[in-house]
């Protein structure tokens, strides 16, 4: 299911489901993200969104439509707990063509700089169900905090998020980033550049594209 299927999902039904992976980082679904009560059970003070819409957009746009479930003292409650200024979005679809690698140092930046900033409190990273795009961000920070292999970080992932089920594009990104030392781009005489391993992925992601609509093409044809 894409980030941006909310319509026919209305993301507040159903239970939270959050995880704490390691101290102060925690990886959940978009229920938990916006639930207040889950919020301050595990004292969320920072979330980064992985999906194609910002939390706040879909908010605005679901009680502008006037669904009954929406309680918006809640969510005024719930952006006052995290204000958008401790949000950070990464607009992402949950598919084989998106490049997570070039958003890396964005999103542990992020989370270092809020628990550097708030030491007594703890980041949430989510996604629609929190079982491939934040599993896979979590997991980048944790490789380059603690300068960790991809198995092992891989291993913790799966033993702390039962419904961890991280695509394959995500997991190849993954080892890549691990390869570039945790940093896609350098610098030369032309400035910022993408490193080797950083552009044969974007390579690799443009044919991905490529094949998809050949296939597409190919079904209608």
């Amino acid at each position: 299911m894409s980030g941006g299927d909310f319509k026919s999902n209305p993301y507040w039904c159903g239970s939270p489901s959050i995880d704490e992976i390691a101290p102060q980082l925690f990886v959940g679904d978009v229920v938990a993200a916006l639930d207040p009560l889950t919020l301050q059970k595990h004292n969320i003070t920072a979330v980064v969104t992985l999906l194609a819409k910002s939390l706040d957009d879909n908010v605005d746009k679901q009680a502008s439509e006037g669904y009954p479930q929406m309680q918006n003292k809640l969510l005024e409650i719930r952006r006052t707990m995290v204000p958008r200024s401790r949000n950070l979005h990464i607009p992402l679809f949950d598919s084989n063509d998106q490049d997570m690698l070039g958003r890396m140092p964005e999103i542990c930046d992020f989370i270092d700089q809020h628990l550097h900033n708030f030491y007594d409190g703890n980041a949430l990273v989510h996604c629609y169900a929190g079982s491939s795009r934040s599993p896979a961000a979590a997991m980048a920070y944790l490789m380059r905090k603690d300068h960790a292999d991809f198995g092992s970080t891989f291993a913790l992932m799966r033993q702390k998020r039962g419904r961890t089920d991280i695509s394959q594009a995500f997991l190849k990104q993954l080892k890549t980033w691990k390869e570039v030392g945790y940093d896609p781009w350098e610098y030369d005489s032309r400035g910022k550049v993408q490193k080797r391993e950083y552009a044969e992925l974007l390579e690799h992601l443009e044919h991905v594209v490529l094949e998809e609509k050949w296939m597409n093409m190919s079904i209608y044809d």
